[in-house]
């Protein structure tokens, strides 16, 4: 029985060291590096300041179910840099609209932006 015993305290020992190197390892996540940033996990202010994606496009990206964000400490969330740099990436181009051609023809303009309002406003004008 004392074998029984002793193995029984050296699994708890272990037991609670795999737990403490979690938490260690969660921690360390968040503690920034000698550059100002962690090289693996940016949290939403980072993501934000580095890459122009807040807290709402990275949820709804998450949704979309095309970035895998992290909950950190605190239910914060985090995102791994290389993730989002392949969703960056992955993304397809949107090219805005081209700004419209100047009026050749003032008087034109003007009756066809007239127009436009008087549509929106119901006829009235």
């Amino acid at each position: 029985m004392d074998e029984n015993l002793q193995r029984r305290k050296l699994e708890a020992a272990l037991s609670a060291a795999r737990v403490t190197v979690t938490l260690l390892e969660a921690e360390l996540a968040h503690v920034p590096t000698a550059g100002g940033q962690n090289s693996d996990l940016l949290n939403v202010d980072q993501a934000l300041e580095q890459y122009g994606f807040g807290r709402d496009a990275l949820l709804n990206a998450n949704r979309a179910g095309k970035l895998e964000l992290i909950r950190g400490s605190r239910n914060r969330i985090m995102v791994e840099r290389s993730a989002l740099e392949a969703y960056i990436k992955a993304r397809p181009v949107q090219p805005r609209k081209a700004a419209a051609a100047p009026a050749a023809d003032l008087d034109a303009w003007e009756a066809q932006a007239a127009a436009a309002l008087r549509s929106v406003g119901g006829g009235r004008g």
